[in-house]
């Protein structure tokens, strides 16, 4: 058997690629081998990220989608979503051995929309999903104006019922075009809780927008910690939720970012479906 490289003999079925340390054997041509990089473990059973193809392994190793991670180091260049996580990521520091915030650089677009409408770094969090202290920073950007009904935040497109998210900093800047949207700084749909986050970046659409969430759907969440100082633009607007659902608790939380709502604003909650813990029934029309 010989091999060559593809630049000594374009025409050969075999070809080596020199250039992918992961996967340095010989390889049909047209059909490359994808690299893999074997993710080292703690003793608590966390695989390390220390960048981004690391990162990438997520959604290829064995039960990838449900394990859990330490994110290491900060990480750029992630320019696409997972569709659907289940498991646990931490920002961690390796030399004080615990819990610190690490910034993951994203950008997103049309094409990283995934199930139901749903677009974020993770376009869906679910099962017991926990994530904390990560640092966002980059581009969030859907062009495309017939994109409707669209769960959009830099964090989650949607988060279900059991899932947990605190001590999350947002600098995504967010730009959603297209109508009925539930975007939020942070998280587009929220069924779990979220706790002691902050969003400092502009959030904009068409639709319902908020600085840290666009809907807030769990019944009797408690919700602490929450803070925006980014500008907030869109029709109904909230500086730290835009829509409630049902009644929830909102503890130890504020706004001072500029919000500009073409249908209404105000500074906590945009608007409110049900009564909410601590706001007065509405006045029969």
């Amino acid at each position: 058997w010989v091999f060559y490289d593809e630049t000594e003999a374009p025409d050969a079925l075999w070809t080596y690629d020199s250039t992918n340390p992961g996967y340095p054997y010989p390889q049909i041509k047209g059909l490359p081998f994808e690299a893999y990089f074997p993710l080292a473990q703690d003793e608590e059973g966390y695989y390390l990220l220390n960048n981004l193809e690391d990162f990438k392994q997520i959604t290829k190793i064995t039960n990838g989608l449900s394990s859990k991670y330490k994110i290491t180091a900060d990480i750029t260049g992630i320019d696409f979503s997972i569709d659907d996580f289940s498991g646990e990521i931490i920002g961690w520091d390796t030399k004080t051995n615990k819990e610190a915030y690490r910034t993951l650089n994203i950008s997103l677009t049309d094409e990283d929309i995934g199930t139901s409408n749903r677009l974020g770094l993770f376009n869906t969090l679910s099962g017991s999903a926990e994530i904390s202290y990560i640092q966002l920073k980059g581009t969030v950007n859907v062009s495309d104006t017939s994109k409707e009904a669209l769960n959009a935040g830099a964090l989650a497109g949607y988060t279900t019922t059991n899932v947990v998210v605190s001590h999350i900093k947002n600098n995504v800047k967010i730009n959603i075009s297209g109508n009925n949207q539930y975007v939020g700084g942070i998280i587009g749909m929220c069924y779990g809780t979220i706790s002691y986050s902050m969003n400092d970046a502009e959030i904009s659409s068409n639709g319902w927008v908020g600085g840290i969430v666009g809907q807030m759907s769990k019944d009797r969440a408690v919700l602490t910690g929450l803070v925006n100082h980014g500008e907030i633009k869109g029709a109904y607007v909230g500086g730290i939720i835009a829509y409630a659902r049902n009644p929830f608790h909102l503890n130890n939380s504020y706004n001072n970012g500029a919000i500009t709502g073409s249908a209404s604003a105000n500074g906590l909650l945009g608007a409110y479906h049900d009564r909410i813990a601590g706001y007065p029934t509405p006045a029969a029309a």
